[in-house]
């Protein structure tokens, strides 16, 4: 199948912070480039990955925490049924940052065992 103009939506499970910080991410990533105010945003992921393949589908990320790929996947299925898409490309990502791990491990939400 080919991908340019395809009607696949994309569905992203993605949780955690945004994916970058200056200087967090790499060392040498101190200065900001003109695709930083959009280019690291949870929010826009899903149509940079539908752009850059080319497809014409729904896409869309979605968090919910723990359950952000599953949620995708549901959403991916449903889209198909209702026939707003052909096909779907569901993915997770998730970011546990280290603010987000203390303020967990602190709430008792994570294994004492790892």
């Amino acid at each position: 199948m080919q991908l340019v103009n395809a009607h696949v939506g994309v569905y992203v499970g993605v949780s955690g912070g945004s994916f970058f910080t200056p200087g967090v991410a790499s060392p040498n990533t101190t200065q900001l480039s003109v695709y930083a105010a959009s280019g690291y945003a949870i929010s826009i992921l899903s149509g940079r990955l539908s752009f850059m393949l080319g497809l014409t589908g729904p896409n869309f990320p979605v968090d919910t925490a723990c359950s952000s790929t599953l949620v995708a996947l549901h959403c991916a299925v449903s889209a198909m049924k209702l026939h707003e898409c052909s096909r779907a490309s569901v993915c997770g990502l998730g970011i546990l940052e280290v603010t987000g791990s203390v303020g967990t491990a602190v709430a008792g939400m994570i294994s004492p065992v790892g």
